[in-house]
């Protein structure tokens, strides 16, 4: 489909995606070293740096629903025991206050922590960019979910 910008010119949207998945990375840039850039899916994987330690993560732009993703995998397989799923509970509460979640996948039993942001406009990628990126590095970086992971 294709549509008029502000300007009244004729715009087509994946160019209008791939741009904006652009300045995505761009204002990434601080907070993640990037390895492999796909802009024909809109996603990244690279380093995410926190004070400690370097994570893998992947950095994702979804045009249709206009969201950032930026998810960390911990390869890491937790004990389902009573105890972990309790803890678990406990950090997925204290993470609900921002952007960011921790899921488990109970197949695999590994973690995975995941902010998403809603972008409104493409002008405004560096606040939601930098909002995203400090909500997943305060879960990071918290002490608890370090000892839970490890």
């Amino acid at each position: 489909m294709i549509r008029r910008n502000d300007r009244g010119n004729v715009t087509d949207p994946s160019t209008e995606a791939s741009r904006t998945f652009t300045r995505i990375l761009e204002a990434a840039t601080p907070y993640m070293e990037f390895v492999d850039r796909d802009y024909e899916n809109h996603t990244a994987r690279g380093l995410l740096r926190t004070r400690r330690l370097a994570h893998r993560a992947v950095l994702a732009f979804d045009a249709i629903n206009n969201t950032v993703v930026v998810a960390v995998d911990f390869g890491t397989r937790i004990e389902l025991t009573t105890a972990c799923m309790l803890i678990l509970l406990r950090l997925q509460n204290r993470a609900a206050n921002g952007l960011s979640s921790i899921h488990l996948d109970p197949e695999s039993s590994t973690v995975q922590v995941q902010a998403r942001a809603l972008l409104p406009a493409p002008n405004v990628v560096q606040p939601v960019v930098t909002a995203t990126f400090k909500d997943t590095v305060r879960v990071l970086e918290n002490d608890d979910f370090r000892k839970f992971v490890n």
